[in-house]
């Protein structure tokens, strides 16, 4: 019996016992990925319970109303409530009726403990304002709850509403390079792979099954909350490894309301980005409305809104005048300094709800969404324009969501969504790409190798939850079927076009001759650069190259000719076809053990399917938590939990394995026949499904992809323990302890290197000296690595009504993997056949952040200039991520593409970047008209210290003539990185107009 069986058998055994336990007083707690909960307790003046007591919770803006009654100990209890404002009566015979107010947040539970006064009691009715984020006692995952005052009021860039992720804790941004069209959801959470989240509207799928980035952006405008859980979320949430943001979209009311704003910031109000000699022009507007009232009052509702991003802006390039002057000289394109490109995005946004009836409610979504960005495949720093990549979009998306609820405590929701997605990237650059060696580090143009690339795919989910309130308990179950498919016209491309690598070249070591000169990355690449000693030793070379490169033909001009190190171009038809699908079913149980003790218990069941991956059983996902308030200190509440986490499958790991499957094939030509393409007109062959006629293709010089026979999906353990302090009713401060240990991670290495290098014959080397001379390089897609992270938090949110609402934590944090990723551009491994030897800091590490929100009411109304003042800001500070030192150059001849190898035989990751620092800031003066109009203005200063916060440098460090590293400066251990290395940065001060006129 596997471990894996035994732990379930556990858990279950458990389950029941806890179960059948005779409760001791009736409270539950639940969460769902839409809603929120009320439960709570009626009792008169004297303590005791009042059976036959009635509530009645009403939504205040749809007039959806619930009722139930007491049960036979006092206790109540509201499942899967829509956030939003309620209002609460309690009644009951002889006693007077109470009213309360409450605002429910996303995935919280609201605790409403009534006392009703005595029927002749005067003026006791007290209506009173709960916020509930601040009262969830029975909360056990770690969450930050983003609702709409937050949204509405933080200064936020491009009003890309998803960053606001980053003021919570242990979530930060991806640092991995930008990867275009296999680009992530951007946000790191827990240390994991920024491909590791899920994110959800509406309860339902909203990440890119191909690659794990989010899909269609959603108008900021329509969005009413959003939750981030960083751990130990229930059950009913899956597919993620790391941690998961639940978004609701925002719907009508009885009332008409509607927003009209703009946006805009400029050049002229933006300062000089550090690597450019001028301020280039930037141009960003935004703008858009929303409208929405009564269809029908009380029975039908809508919202609608629409959104448009137009922006004009530049990149800047850090290639030196040298080597733009080189590549002009080779006939390749490619220029210098600032580059143009833009970017547009417009949304559209239609949702319905109905009441059905006093127990069914039933809402329709559709939403459409089409954008334009001239650099998806992003150019700057060393890498030029041609290089990037072009990307058009066209998503459109239709959910419905119904949810039936009766008198007995029982909650239907079924949720159900259809997408149909168009996108396509296409290459700036049309010539073949090139990587050089540079002193500057390594210069990348050219036509990028995956590109182009297209996909049209449709995407179906359906969901079904039941909740259960039986005494002490709440039960939550549900199914979930998740299916995606590739359309006709879905491409992938690989290297189509060719790409040439120049890396400086010894010819004594390539040889094994002592006394051979050797070149520079530029002398490699530029004849002209060359001095007559090393023309005159090529010429030489080329009268008659066989006594160093058999089968080499004579009289090729080697001296006035580029000396790539590798040629390679793919032959083969793209059109691909890939469908995965997802199985779930999960059973959640929180259970009210004592009054001050809550207890969780869950096990979910996921079963995936993808194309060219191995079939599998399935995966069960046990989970367990449990929230403590001691007797003695009613202010502090404990809760710990323990679970797995299966992540989803990626589409994407199959799509270069169904290439070969369809006969791709890769041409790689070492050198010096990797000179002969730049022989012909274009400096490649011309592109089709066939190979050239006058080229020998040796499998031993190609590549394969395949994914590894014991493939599995990827997974976490996560531990959690938390201290939350109520300092005062409106302050909270919270100590926390995360571990988390990613399993089965996936990448890809190189199984057949060459490890029988022959000095004096390289293209046998890589014929003959292979792992498996039968083949050439192998690349493994597996799931074979791992991570650890540890993390102490500090956090401490404080709420005063309406004029002040702060959120801050600190976090000190340890992150290690063995892996970056699974793409190809992105391997730097040191020796592939020991991938156990690359356990280093992760990219993702951060060992100290420090984030602050804030929201200020700063208003003076004795002066009519300084009535409706509002200042916010959020503020981010983080020490130095790690960086990968390169050596520039295949050290131990084993094939790896350049420039994976690392200087003088160092782990992996052991720099260290500057620290970043950012202040944003917003400023808001509102003006009345009337009672039920208002004209917003803003101002909003992003990055305000103008701070050069590096995120680019020269990675490369090449050995001098005796094979030693001129190494940077460490500092507690870690080669720290000079400013004559830095390349890029983010982005400098800018400043955005703002108004928003409402009614």
């Amino acid at each position: 019996m596997t471990k894996t069986i035994k732990l379930v058998l556990l858990f279950l055994g458990l389950w029941i016992c806890l179960s059948i336990t005779k409760p001791q007083t009736a409270m539950a707690q639940a969460s769902a990925a839409t809603s929120g909960s009320v439960v709570g307790t009626v009792r008169d003046q004297t303590g005791a319970v009042i059976l036959g007591a009635n509530i009645t919770i009403r939504n205040s803006n749809i007039s959806l109303a619930r009722s139930i009654d007491v049960n036979s100990e006092g206790f109540f209890y509201f499942a899967q409530l829509p956030p939003g404002e309620y209002l609460v009566t309690v009644t009951a015979p002889n006693f007077k009726d109470s009213k309360e107010k409450l605002i429910l947040g996303l995935g919280t539970t609201a605790l409403l403990d009534t006392t009703l006064q005595a029927a002749g009691c005067v003026d006791c009715d007290v209506i009173e304002v709960i916020d509930s984020t601040l009262l969830n006692q029975g909360k056990t995952e770690s969450s930050t709850n983003i609702d709409s005052k937050t949204i509405t009021n933080l200064p936020i860039n491009r009003r890309d509403f998803i960053e606001f992720a980053l003021i919570s804790a242990r979530v930060t941004r991806d640092a991995s390079p930008s990867q275009g069209v296999l680009t992530t959801s951007g946000l790191s959470i827990n240390g994991q792979s920024a491909r590791s989240n899920n994110l959800s509207i509406d309860g339902l799928s909203n990440n890119d099954f191909g690659s794990g980035a989010n899909l269609s952006p959603f108008s900021q405008e329509s969005v009413q909350e959003f939750q981030v859980i960083t751990n130990n979320f229930s059950a009913e949430i899956g597919r993620t490894l790391a941690g998961t943001i639940n978004i609701v979209t925002k719907g009508g009311s009885n009332e008409f309301h509607s927003n009209l704003f703009a946006f805009h910031r400029n050049n002229d109000i933006s300062a000089r980005n550090a690597f450019s000699a001028v301020n280039p022009e930037f141009r960003q507007s935004q703008f858009g409305l929303n409208f929405s009232g009564p269809i029908k009052k009380d029975k039908a509702f809508f919202f609608s809104s629409f959104e448009r991003l137009l922006v004009k802006q530049n990149n800047i390039l850090t290639i030196s005048n040298e080597t733009l002057e080189a590549i002009k000289r080779q006939g390749f394109l490619q220029k210098g300094g600032v580059i143009p490109f833009s970017v547009t995005n417009t949304n559209l946004f239609l949702r319905t709800d109905l009441n059905l009836s006093s127990n069914d409610t039933l809402w329709i979504r559709v939403n459409g969404n089409s954008s334009y960005n001239g650099a998806l495949e992003q150019f700057g720093g060393l890498v030029g324009d041609t290089a990037g990549g072009i990307f058009r979009a066209n998503d459109n998306s239709f959910v419905l969501n119904n949810t039936y609820f009766n008198n007995n405590n029982l909650v239907n929701e079924t949720r159900a969504i259809f997408s149909r997605l168009e996108r396509q990237t296409t290459p700036i650059g049309t010539q073949p790409q090139v990587q050089l060696v540079s002193l500057e580090g390594n210069v990348n143009f050219g036509q990028n190798p995956i590109l182009p690339q297209k996909s049209r795919q449709h995407l179906y989910q359906i969901i079904n939850n039941t909740s259960i309130n039986y005494k002490n308990q709440n039960i939550k179950f549900g199914v979930d079927l998740f299916s995606a498919k590739s359309l006709s016209g879905t491409l992938v491309s690989q290297f189509v076009d060719g790409s040439y690598s120049f890396s400086p070249l010894d010819f004594s070591a390539l040889t094994g001759i002592s006394g051979l000169p050797s070149f520079s990355g530029l002398e490699v690449f530029d004849p002209s650069l060359r001095t007559p000693a090393q023309k005159a030793f090529l010429s030489l070379l080329a009268t008659n190259p066989n006594n160093v490169f058999p089968g080499f033909p004579k009289g090729v001009p080697l001296a006035d000719l580029p000396l790539p190190r590798f040629f390679i171009q793919g032959f083969g038809d793209p059109n691909i076809s890939i469908t995965g699908s997802v199985f779930s079913a999960f059973l959640q149980n929180d259970i009210k053990i004592k009054p001050n003790f809550l207890l969780k218990v869950g096990l979910r069941y996921d079963l995936t399917r993808l194309t060219n991956a191995p079939d599998n059983n399935g995966n069960f996902s046990p989970r367990i938590s449990f929230s403590y308030n001691p007797k003695n200190l009613s202010k502090l509440n404990i809760a710990g939990s323990y679970g797995l986490f299966f992540a989803a499958p990626l589409g994407v790991i199959a799509a270069p394995v169904e290439n070969f499957k369809r006969g791709f094939k890769a041409l790689n030509l070492l050198f010096p026949f990797s000179v002969l393409p730049l022989q012909l007109a274009e400096k490649r062959f011309s592109p089709g499904t066939q190979l050239p006629s006058q080229v020998d293709f040796i499998p031993q010089l190609s590549f394969v992809s395949q994914i590894d026979r014991n493939f599995l999906a990827s997974y976490s353990q996560q531990a959690n323990v938390n201290l939350n302090f109520s300092i005062a009713p409106s302050t909270q401060l919270t100590a926390e302890y995360t571990f988390v240990r990613g399993l089965r991670l996936i990448s890809m290495r190189n199984i057949n290197p060459v490890v029988r290098p022959l000095l004096t014959d390289p293209m046998g080397s890589f014929v003959n000296g292979r792992v498996d001379p039968s083949k050439g390089t192998v690349f493994n897609i597996e799931s074979a690595y791992d991570s650890y992270y540890n993390a102490f938090t500090l956090s401490i949110k404080h709420r005063l009504q309406n004029k002040i609402a702060l959120l801050a934590s600190y976090n000190y944090s340890k992150a290690i993997d063995n892996a970056n990723d699974f793409s190809l551009l992105l391997s730097e491994v040191g020796n592939s056949l020991k991938p156990g030897g690359e356990r280093g800091l992760s990219l993702q590490d951060i060992r100290n952040r420090l984030v602050f929100s804030g929201i200020f009411d700063i208003s003076y109304n004795k002066t009519a200039i300084l009535k409706n003042l509002q200042l916010s800001s959020i503020v981010t500070l983080e020490s130095g991520r790690p960086y990968n030192l390169l050596a520039g150059m295949d050290l131990d001849l084993s094939g790896d593409p350049v420039p994976a190898d690392r200087p003088a035989s160092l782990g992996r990751n052991v720099g260290v970047l500057p620290g970043f620092a950012n202040v944003d800031l917003r400023l808001t003066k509102g003006i009345k008209f009337q009672e039920k109009y208002s004209l917003q203005a803003t101002l909003e200063v992003f990055n305000l210290f103008n701070r050069v916060n590096i995120n680019e440098i020269n990675r490369i460090f090449l050995p001098d003539a005796q094979g030693n590293f001129n190494l940077p400066k460490q500092e507690n251990g870690r080669f720290t990185a000079s400013s004559d290395r830095f390349r890029g940065s983010f982005a400098p001060r800018q400043f955005q107009l703002g108004i928003k006129v409402s009614f």
